[in-house]
């Protein structure tokens, strides 16, 4: 697998051309949504992209934890490089196969905004910078990666939310 260069929140801060920003309202605590979030083993229940998804580093939470994921053909290794209990948690992709003959980095965030004691919203952000490959494709490409990354964002949101309420209904 190849290197992705280093990348962290400015990725999606500012104005960028590559980044997605998808949102819901949760109807649970924030600290229900971290305990989820924190929890890597539940990275397959809500994640809409992940097959597979195991930790590379003990322990598997906090700033480096490393993680091996499969999504559909695509293997990549991951590290947590923002870790801010019940408010954030982001990811950059280490490295990766094919992937990396399009995309240099690659960051995703989740950030959690209490709405009070019994409710929040979660924000899903993802950024990348591409390679002169992904600009050369880019006709096909951006809208494709764009699309891509921004519907699976709310699937996952979706899926999030279901995991969390049924935790929450069960203990």
């Amino acid at each position: 697998m190849r290197d992705f260069d280093a990348a962290g929140p400015e990725l999606v801060s500012g104005r960028r051309l590559l980044k997605v920003d998808a949102a819901r309202r949760v109807e649970a605590p924030a600290a229900a949504v971290w305990a989820v979030l924190a929890d890597h083993s539940t990275w397959t229940d809500w994640h809409e992209d992940y097959d597979e998804h195991e930790a590379l580093t003990d322990p598997a939470h906090g700033l480096g934890a490393r993680f091996r994921t499969k999504e559909w053909v695509l293997r990549s290794e991951s590290e947590i490089v923002r870790w801010e209990p019940e408010v954030a948690l982001g990811l950059m992709i280490v490295r990766g196969g094919w992937l990396r003959r399009l995309v240099r980095a690659y960051y995703s965030e989740l950030v959690i905004e209490p709405e009070g004691p019994s409710a929040c919203t979660v924000r899903y952000r993802s950024g990348f910078r591409g390679t002169w490959l992904f600009w050369l494709l880019s006709a096909y490409s951006v809208g494709q990666a764009l699309g891509g990354i921004y519907f699976d964002s709310r699937a996952s949101l979706r899926k999030l939310e279901r995991v969390v309420v049924a935790r929450s209904e069960a203990g």
